[in-house]
């Protein structure tokens, strides 16, 4: 998004399952609509508690919807849901979506911006090494290994963060640019 532009999510229509009654812990354990916003937390939405407004706190500008369905087609018959995106504040203008990412042909990947250099344990100014990313389970935001950008592809990282298992590509996240994580 832009520098001034906050998003803004509000369903005008929202008919999920309903979440079962009396239970503990997930609110929504079979399908739901879930909003995080990179850093904070996320929340769940299912049945018929839409998402009305939500906005990222702390002036944040980043959101990311994930879709969970239920395990069985036939139980989604007359249900779904439509939501809007826009910029929050003066104005509210819509979005664009865009659901394919933008690669970068020319990958500067491996180049330092700033010419100095950091030496005797210095902290790293941000954006300086924009080539480093972190790895995180999808949906969750919370990095569990790094990785270096080695092309507009691929991505290497320590094989300590994967041994002894196989990972679905749609269960893992590579998040760029991403300064202000929740890592606790």
């Amino acid at each position: 998004g832009s520098a001034t532009c906050q998003p803004k999510i509000k369903c005008t229509k929202f008919k999920l399952t309903e979440p079962p009654a009396g239970v503990e812990g997930d609110p929504c354990p079979d399908e739901y609509l879930q909003i995080t916003d990179g850093s904070a937390g996320f929340e769940k939405f299912c049945g018929s508690n839409a998402p009305n407004g939500v906005i990222p706190p702390n002036n944040l500008r980043d959101l990311f919807i994930t879709f969970q369905g239920h395990k069985n087609p036939k139980s989604l018959k007359n249900k779904g849901f439509k939501c809007i995106v826009t910029c929050g504040g003066n104005g509210d203008t819509p979005l664009a979506v865009n659901m394919e990412p933008e690669v970068n042909k020319l990958c500067d990947c491996g180049k330092k911006k700033n010419q100095d250099r950091i030496v005797g344990g210095e902290d790293a100014d941000k954006g300086e090494f924009p080539w480093i990313v972190a790895l995180a389970t999808a949906g969750t935001r919370k990095p569990f290994c790094g990785g270096t950008i080695v092309s507009d592809r691929f991505i290497v990282t320590a094989a300590h963060c994967f041994k002894g298992q196989y990972v679905r590509k749609d269960k893992l996240e590579v998040l760029g640019s991403s300064r202000d994580l929740d890592v606790t």
